[in-house]
């Protein structure tokens, strides 16, 4: 879509130190035929900078690509905490729909704007998708408070999360094909919009916002639902309610709060910079880029859905909740971060493959948070899991902005020098909120988590259970002494 060789030529005229040399623009198809300084990618032999060239159509500069990325968060900021109370009172699965047809509006007619009106009007065509895009989470949130019992959080979260891993290992590797094909990359937002249809008519008709309402499950798969008080608890509330203080003063809260900004720097770097990184310093061509791309994803989501698996088999036996989420996102911070930093230093490529172990592995390690902060974040509070996840994710949006930031400020040139900054930067963020969430993290639900109407309508049903039970054994007495 973008001209990225354009953009770094005209970065690079700007650089003194790059003012004497011609630029060397190599088709990615030739470039083993250039004879390359060992260990500096991209340099020729005459020490010239040799821009990796994809093609593209716009001549965007990196500060309004940032822009363009940025929008959609900046839209969810101000529809987030909106959808979260609205997710506590109103139905999540009509949300979702409302949310899903602005989407795929939006996302169909990206290429159109992009080719006639220019990349302002794509700015405000993101923003307008992230307006939709901030009722996602809360909603999706607020249906598993109501459907998926604690013993079974992590995994239901692992399987309802994958679609992010899934669609980058079906989604790069398709995409890199539509860009080099003769539909070119309108045809990835024409297909994204048309799957977008297609999903939210199967969810239209097989979704319900909670067991009650729901005509095909079981009377024994109900009676089991209706038996864990946390989901009693996530009831909607009729007269909402917002235990402000004790939210904002709660330290599990906090460190989830932090967490959600680090994960989501992490996974804005993942999922949108990964392919300008294997471009830039590996020196991939487009087919090896998304094949580089999609097998990150691929290992994440095995792993995620096996620990999470894991971890919920242990908790069936007795292990603490809160000691599984702190396990699991001790594991994404500090082994996360840990592979940004080796990453910054070995990244190679003459040994692209050392690269990808590192990068697969480093998406390892991101696969556990769904077990860790994001399991808690459904947890810690039943009766405001809408809100608190719209403040959690709030950070989030924060998070996920922060590098089209701070990206655009360290990669000028598409050097190691540059990506390793980032990494270390992306490092320090995800060890600073692993240190807070293991001290002050929690997986269970807090005092301040259950409003007092839901508890009162708890007690009242288990009281009216107990009447019904008494009077029943009463009875059955009664008709033995008769039939004696």
């Amino acid at each position: 879509m973008v001209n990225s060789t354009a953009v770094t030529l005209r970065a690079l005229e700007e650089r003194v130190s790059y003012a004497e040399n011609l630029t060397h623009i190599v088709d990615i198809a030739h470039v083993q035929k250039v004879h390359k300084i060992s260990g500096k990618c991209g340099v020729a032999v005459d020490g010239e900078k040799i821009v990796n060239d994809y093609g593209g159509t716009f001549e965007w500069n990196p500060t309004v690509q940032g822009y363009i990325f940025a929008a959609g968060f900046y839209g969810s900021l101000l529809t987030l905490i909106p959808s979260g109370i609205l997710a506590d009172l109103w139905s999540p699965v009509y949300m979702l729909e409302i949310a899903s047809v602005f989407l795929i509006i939006c996302t169909a007619l990206t290429p159109i704007f992009a080719n006639y009106f220019g990349p302002w009007s794509v700015f405000a065509l993101r923003f307008a998708m992230g307006l939709g895009e901030g009722f996602i989470l809360p909603s999706t949130n607020k249906l598993a408070s109501q459907w998926i019992p604690n013993e079974e959080k992590s995994t239901a979260i692992s399987v309802y999360t994958s679609g992010n891993q899934l669609g980058g290992i079906i989604g790069i590797p398709f995409f890199a094909y539509l860009c080099g094909s003769d539909i070119g990359w309108a045809g990835i937002f024409y297909f994204s919009a048309a799957i977008g249809t297609i999903w939210l008519i199967f969810w239209h008709y097989m979704v319900t916002p909670s067991p009650a309402k729901c005509k095909t499950m079981t009377d024994r798969e109900r009676a089991f639902l209706n038996s864990k008080p946390e989901l009693k608890n996530s009831r909607k509330n009729q007269s909402w309610t917002f235990p402000a203080k004790a939210i904002f003063t709660s330290p599990a809260f906090i460190s989830l709060m932090l967490c959600s900004f680090a994960v989501n720097v992490m996974a804005s770097i993942v999922q949108i910079y990964l392919p300008t990184f294997l471009k830039e310093v590996l020196f991939l061509g487009a087919v090896d880029n998304g094949f580089f791309s999609a097998a990150p994803p691929a290992a994440q989501f095995v792993t995620k859905m096996c620990w999470s698996i894991t971890v919920d088999y242990f908790k069936s036996k007795g292990l603490n909740p809160t000691t599984a989420v702190k396990i699991s996102q001790s594991i994404t911070s500090f082994g996360a971060g840990l592979m940004f930093i080796l990453i910054g230093l070995y990244a190679n490529c003459e040994t692209p493959y050392v690269t990808l172990l590192m990068l697969c592995l480093n998406s390892m390690c991101f696969a556990t948070a769904t077990s860790g902060f994001f399991t808690s974040l459904v947890s810690l509070a039943p009766s405001y899991t809408g809100i608190i996840t719209s403040f959690c994710f709030l950070f989030g949006v924060l998070g996920r902005s922060a590098p089209t930031i701070f990206i655009p400020y360290f990669n000028k040139t598409g050097t190691l020098e540059e990506w390793q900054n980032i990494f270390n930067l992306t490092a320090a963020i995800l060890f600073g909120s692993g240190i807070l969430f293991c001290i002050f993290g929690s997986g269970l639900p807090q005092e301040w988590g259950i409003a007092k109407e839901t508890l009162k309508h708890v007690e009242e049903v288990e009281k009216i259970t107990l009447e019904n039970q008494g009077a029943n054994q009463l009875g059955s007495m009664m008709l033995e002494t008769v039939n004696a």
